[in-house]
């Protein structure tokens, strides 16, 4: 099924891209980067970045994701690599930008400032405490971003040939295919509503991570 390639980078994409935010977040906040940088490169056409990719990574003689279906998860992740970093990319600098301006919100709190007092350094500071207390809003954000796996990968599955769900959904719309345009828009649908359904028990546990 064309979704199970599209799972496989894009997850993989999700979770690297969420940790390099973070840590470019903290580093962000503890070295008082302006926030700018990253907004502006969160709002970066995806075709953009995918033109950047190709004219940075593309040495030639690559195998090609029509070829890497039946490949390992190592083999897959290389042959997938110019799509993954194009994603990883994507998703660090949205990452990054919500979650700098998350942690500096909580820089600007009592309990923050009263860490420092008691002797810990600004790192130790940002890490135990405000990165904490942030904490919630990047974990609802990150679920909020998990229908993206399917439904956010069209342009980057068009521009690299990737035989994936988003791709899929673009030639069904090319060939009138309406049966096939309802069903990806209703795997599309469902994954949202289980989103938004476990964003609703994550809000409502949110006071166990303060």
């Amino acid at each position: 099924f064309p979704s199970h390639d599209t799972l496989l980078f894009s997850s993989f994409a999700l979770v690297l891209g969420t940790v390099l935010g973070l840590l470019l977040s903290v580093v962000a906040v503890r070295h008082q980067w302006p926030g700018i940088f990253f907004i502006l490169a969160s709002i970066v056409p995806s075709f953009l970045i995918g033109g950047f990719v190709f004219l940075m990574f593309d040495r030639g003689g690559a195998e090609t994701p029509a070829f890497a279906n039946n490949l390992n998860f190592g083999s897959f992740l290389l042959a997938y690599k110019l799509p993954l970093i194009a994603l990883t990319l994507i998703n660090t600098m949205v990452f990054a930008a919500h979650n700098q301006t998350w942690i500096l919100a909580e820089t600007l709190r009592p309990f923050f400032q009263t860490a420092l007092a008691k002797g810990l350094n600004p790192m130790q500071a940002l890490c135990r405490h405000a990165l904490r207390a942030a904490l919630p809003l990047m974990l609802t954000f990150f679920v909020q971003r998990l229908p993206l796996l399917l439904s956010g990968t069209v342009v980057i599955e068009v521009m690299f040939g990737i035989p994936g769900f988003g791709r899929l959904a673009w030639l069904a719309v090319l060939e009138n295919d309406q049966p096939l345009v309802l069903g990806c828009l209703l795997i599309s649908a469902l994954a949202g509503w289980a989103s938004v359904y476990l964003n609703s028990l994550i809000s409502k546990n949110n006071i166990s991570y303060r």
